[in-house]
């Protein structure tokens, strides 16, 4: 009986939450495909070519490797309305970038500096990819790292999601997503794991 119940439960669950979810985006919802991100990188680059241009950016000095050899990292020295740092890497599906996580800090944050923490680096970070991509970013309301309510912000072009928020006191994140690359992984019929 007890089984039942849970099969009852987990079949309620679904049923509500497939009520929940957004209808799947169309094919001419992506007709004007936005792949750039920043630096000359771009959504749906392989992974080839993610580490080609960044052996390029890192020749030009405009890069370096990142902590503990798990991102590429960019000095921020004027953009932001402090010396900041810009941590990033991709994560790549069938061996093209689907999605890029991005970092910012500031150089001198430190738990006495309250003007350099997260929430004042945030809207800093909105301005600057303001700059970059346009108007658009929406602002919503959140449950932050510590479980209280903070800003978050969005933008959305065709196929290019951006979203913008607190990490924690120390670091802004970003996160670019290729819809359409996860809208299509998300269709994709299962692989055996023999195979």
């Amino acid at each position: 009986m007890t089984q039942t119940r849970l099969l009852a439960a987990a079949l309620l669950a679904a049923t509500l939450l497939a009520g929940c979810v957004q209808q799947p985006r169309q094919a001419a919802d992506y007709a004007a495909r936005q792949d750039s991100l920043f630096l000359g990188y771009t959504l749906g680059m392989t992974r080839a070519e993610f580490f080609e241009h960044s052996r390029a950016l890192n020749r030009q000095e405009l890069v370096i490797q990142g902590p503990m050899n798990q991102h590429i990292q960019r000095r921020l020295d004027s953009a932001l309305a402090h010396e900041a740092t810009m941590l990033f890497y991709p994560d790549f599906y069938e061996d093209k970038i689907v999605y890029m996580r991005v970092r910012f800090s500031y150089d001198a944050w430190a738990p006495w500096n309250k003007n350099l923490y997260a929430d004042s680096l945030l809207p800093d970070v909105v301005r600057l990819l303001t700059r970059w991509y346009g108007e658009g970013f929406e602002e919503r309301t959140v449950i932050g790292p510590y479980g209280a309510p903070v800003p978050e912000f969005e933008r959305e072009d065709a196929n290019r999601r951006i979203v913008v928020g607190v990490l924690d006191d120390i670091e802004v994140g970003v996160l670019f997503t290729d819809l359409e690359a996860v809208q299509a992984a998300a269709q994709a019929p299962a692989q055996d794991a023999d195979e």
